[in-house]
């Protein structure tokens, strides 16, 4: 009896396994369409405010040289002192230049009365013209060597070509200089002036005498009046900036060449269309974003502006009031379902 209840058991797996394979869940169905956050193209009055990073600098910096070679014997001022213009700076020592001078004067002098003498004779014809030319050649030659002396004379001597400030000094007393050597660099710290770099697109809303807020670090967060003194006429082809100087006419007590300071300008208000800066999308076939509507996306080429914050101007793209996708881009593609806003 034992021997035919085993086959038995062994044969109720197989018949537990056989039949048809079960179907489908009761719960499957189509994956729904991906959900998108969507924004509104909008159109409002806007103005661009941008704020650049710049160097002082000093209106004018003048480095100032010999142009005689010798001994320097004046230089009275040292770097920080003031100076007004016309004011001695240094000088070189000129005796060599004056004995010269002296000897040119008397061989001018006689060159004088050597044309005296031989005009009287020519009066009585006892000298040919040639000898009264010669005589006034040799005599405009003595009074140039003698201009020439003076000149070298006042070359030895210079002085501030305008007021302002010694900012180096890279000479001492009795040095021996050659012609051209760099002795001081003077500064005119009356009025400030610095650069920054401006985008193409804002540089046609700045003019030359608009005013613009400026910012000194070393000097806290107090805001000064600055204007604009100049626009370069290129742009960088490569980074697509302008350059723009501004200036300070009455620059602060502690305001000095070599601070950082922070310039911010304004753009005129004009009306522009805008999205978010995050519906902007980037390719190899250019800029684009996707619009919602009827509960599918849609791609358009656009072409983008100036940024405002966190909108970015679209001068190209859907009108204003198209949604336009913000959030949930993986996957999509033009004409997809998609699932918008709840």
């Amino acid at each position: 009896m034992k021997r035919l209840i085993l086959p038995l058991l062994l044969t109720l797996p197989l018949i537990a396994c056989d039949g048809a394979s079960p179907g489908p869940s009761p719960g499957s169905h189509t994956p729904p369409p991906p959900r998108v956050l969507t924004a509104p193209v909008e159109e409002k009055e806007l103005a661009q405010r941008l704020e650049r990073s710049g160097t002082l600098r000093a209106a004018r910096v003048a480095l100032l040289r010999n142009r005689e070679a010798g001994d320097l014997v004046q230089l009275p001022r040292r770097e920080g002192e003031r100076v007004k213009q016309g004011e001695l700076l240094f000088a070189i020592d000129d005796a060599l230049l004056r004995a010269q001078l002296k000897k040119a004067e008397a061989e001018r002098a006689q060159a004088e009365l050597d044309l005296k003498r031989v005009r009287r004779l020519q009066g009585q014809s006892l000298v040919a013209e040639e000898e009264l030319a010669r005589a006034r050649t040799v005599l405009e030659v003595a009074r140039a060597d003698e201009q020439l002396l003076r000149t070298r004379i006042e070359q030895s001597q210079i002085t501030a070509p305008f007021a302002g400030v010694i900012a180096r000094r890279m000479a001492e007393l009795g040095d021996v200089l050659s012609a051209h050597s760099e002795v001081l660099s003077l500064i005119d710290d009356a009025r400030l002036l610095t650069e920054v770099q401006v985008s193409e697109l804002l540089l046609p809303q700045l003019a030359v005498g608009d005013t613009v807020e400026l910012r000194i670090d070393a000097l806290g967060s107090s805001v000064l009046q600055a204007r604009i003194e100049r626009i370069y006429p290129e742009v960088d082809p490569a980074t697509r900036q302008g350059t723009v100087e501004i200036a300070i006419d009455e620059p602060p007590q502690g305001a000095r060449p070599g601070q950082l300071c922070r310039v911010s300008l304004n753009g005129r208000a004009q009306t522009r269309r805008t999205v978010p800066f995050a519906a902007l999308r980037r390719d190899a076939t250019g800029e684009y974003v996707f619009t919602v509507e009827n509960n599918k996306v849609h791609r358009h080429s656009v072409h983008s502006g100036l940024h405002f914050g966190e909108q970015v101007e679209l001068r190209e793209g859907p009108a204003a009031g198209t949604a336009v996708v913000i959030s949930g881009f993986f996957g999509l593609s033009d004409g997809a379902p998609v699932r918008g806003n709840e």
